[in-house]
This record gives C-alpha cells, structure tokens and sequence, in this order.
C-alpha cells in the first residue's frame, strides 16, 4: 500500500454500491484504513460511537424477520391505562361488531395521541388483550359470587366493560345452556 492510501478517511468503494450486508474481517480491513483508525481511536466509546455510525455495530436488536429496529416494550402508566379503558368502553360495540378491528384500534391511537399518549394501534390492541386476560385472572380469584374482592386497581372498570358479556360471565353460559 502506498502512503497516499492511508490518508483516507472514508471507506474504500471498490465493492461498489451493492455490497454484501455481512463482510468477512478481510473485507473490513480492505475498505477501512486500520492504521489510522487504531491513531484515531484510542478508547473503548470512541470504537463504539464510530462502529455505531457507520453500521458495524447496531444500535439495537433487529427483527429476524423483517430486519427491522425492535422496539423496546412501552409502559403505561396509570392515566394512560385509564385513558384506554375509557375508550375500550365507548369503542367497545364496534370491536365487538366485526371480525377486523384494526381500524378501531387506529381511531383509538388518534384519539390517545390528541390527548398527548402516543401509542400505535398494536399496543393498544396488546394492552387491551393483556388486560382481559389479567381480568380473566382476577375473575377466577375472585370467584362468581364475588366473595374476596381484587386487588387490582382496574378490576371494577375492567369489569364494568366486560363483565355483561356472556363470554366472561361463566353461569350465563350454563343457564343457558342447561335451560
């Protein structure tokens, strides 16, 4: 290699704009000038921070599927989770009215976002599923006749929404299928 070489900064473009998504280290060491990365890069963040911007090392995990960024599960919090049940009541007969409902949850997320929670139309679809299981749950413990009240917060909102359908009300189920 000649001196002139090792004053690049920038990658080689001998591969040309179609690449290979993974490179061997022998390609890496052919498109980078190593010598003058290893004057330049003298501590552990610095390596890092330079991997990270020029895509040799990812910021985070990727889907395997779709090769896409994974985002890191949201929280909600307690008014957000209000918030949300209150619409699950009011939209409630119109997910409970059609087989595909993602247009519902999309209303939902707009309505959500001019309230300042921005949250897409899947996490609401999850959080809705998340909570009627935990309400299933909190049902069981607390019996059909009511007898240990729940702990959790949202039970009686939870319950106010569901608790009419006969899906979730066990004995109705029975009556009238014994009846």
């Amino acid at each position: 290699m000649s001196d002139t070489e090792y004053d690049s900064d920038e990658p080689s473009t001998s591969a040309g704009a179609a690449r290979p998504k993974l490179l061997t280290s022998e390609e890496y060491r052919a498109m980078w000038n190593l010598r003058k990365l290893g004057d330049r890069l003298s501590t552990v963040a610095e390596c890092i921070a330079f991997s990270e911007e020029n895509g040799l090392l990812l910021r985070s995990k990727l889907c395997s599927t779709h090769r896409t960024p994974i985002k890191k599960r949201s929280q909600w919090c307690k008014e957000e989770v209000e918030i949300l049940l209150d619409l699950w009541e009011e939209k409630l007969p119109q997910l409970r009215g059609c087989k595909r409902n993602s247009h519902v949850y999309a209303g939902m997320a707009v309505e959500m976002a001019t309230r300042g929670f921005l949250f897409s139309a899947n996490e609401i679809k999850v959080n809705i599923h998340n909570l009627t299981n935990k309400y299933r749950d909190e049902r069981k413990i607390v019996g059909p006749s009511g007898g240990t009240p729940s702990a959790w917060g949202h039970y009686n909102k939870v319950h106010q929404i569901l608790g009419g359908y006969k899906s979730f009300n066990l004995e109705a189920i029975v009556e009238e299928s014994t009846g």
